[in-house]
């Protein structure tokens, strides 16, 4: 099974084949926001662990 992140990688995939702009353009944002996303996770933890 995919995973969120695949998932949209695999929608990009496709869009981009079918050269479909519009939408390789709301994709790229979707998936620039969830790697946003998973950085900032990644610092909290990274800055928790400093703290203990």
């Amino acid at each position: 099974m995919l995973t969120d992140g695949a998932h949209d990688f695999a929608h990009l995939e496709r869009a981009v084949t079918a050269r479909d702009t519009k939408q390789v353009c709301e994709l790229l944002v979707h998936v620039d926001v969830t790697a946003a996303s998973e950085r900032i996770e990644a610092e909290d933890g990274i800055v928790g662990r400093a703290g203990d």
